[in-house]
């Protein structure tokens, strides 16, 4: 990530800085995924 002059090399590490926010954005996604199917099921489970 960083260039010879020992600068953070600003592409790369705006590239991998987007790339951290997709995998978080895509994992919070499945969690709430989660969540929202697990509150069917329990709402199910307390109308019967």
């Amino acid at each position: 990530l960083l260039d010879r002059a020992g600068k953070p090399d600003e592409p790369a590490l705006r590239e991998y800085l987007y790339n951290q926010i997709k995998l978080l954005a895509i994992e919070l996604g499945i969690i709430g995924e989660f969540f929202k199917t697990y509150r069917n099921i329990v709402d199910k489970v307390r109308n019967n």
